[in-house]
């Protein structure tokens, strides 16, 4: 006689798998998506900052006040034009990088 249980059951296995595999891989996309996100604030706002700052504690203020205006700046262009917000906020950030690069270059010339 064959044990019952969901290992016999023609449905219960394919749809274990099915919800394996669909969590596997929302959770590796998420990942991801926090890893990105993490990587932005330790580097892009810094970094920025660090262009046009004078002092360390002028830095941290500066990156204070990017952050910000990334956060508000990228919630409401996820607001507006229906996309993720962590990565409007990320795309934000690396424009305001790219933007303060370039005042810095231009402020030490």
């Amino acid at each position: 006689m064959a044990p019952q249980g969901l290992a016999n059951d023609p449905i219960a296995v394919p749809a274990a798998q099915l919800i394996a595999i669909a969590f596997g891989h929302k959770r590796s996309v998420c990942e991801d998506a926090i890893c990105v996100y993490a990587l932005d604030n330790i580097m892009y706002k810094p970094a920025a900052a660090r262009q046009l700052a004078r002092t360390p504690e002028g830095m941290v203020a500066l990156t204070a006040v990017i952050g910000s205006i990334s956060v508000i700046t990228g919630l409401s262009a996820a607001y507006r034009f229906d996309t993720p917000t962590a990565p409007s906020i990320v795309c934000v950030s690396l424009g305001l990088f790219c933007v303060f690069s370039i005042l810095g270059t231009l402020k030490h010339r």
